[in-house]
């Protein structure tokens, strides 16, 4: 998330407001289709590995927001969320 946008961490009692603020930050970050339709992992090849590195950056920094953005008494609904599409 960027530093200079603050949202209410989710909680038990603001799922529907949180929801809207999380998608507003992935559009804004370009990382919303690693959430709705995610993007596949390219098939690693001598001529991508800068487009795989950027999937696996992209992908992580989709994560890092959703995680950051979820108050700590709710990470361990999440622990072993992984990414839906690997390759």
């Amino acid at each position: 998330m960027a530093s200079n946008i603050a949202i209410e961490k989710l909680s038990k009692d603001n799922y529907d407001s949180w929801k809207l603020q999380i998608e507003a930050i992935l559009v804004k970050n370009d990382h919303w289709n690693f959430v709705t339709e995610p993007e596949r992992k390219p098939e690693v090849t001598a001529d991508n590995a800068t487009a795989v590195a950027k999937w696996i950056s992209d992908d992580q920094k989709a994560k890092a927001d959703i995680f950051l953005s979820i108050h700590p008494s709710e990470l361990s609904q999440i622990k072993n969320f992984t990414t839906r599409i690997l390759d």
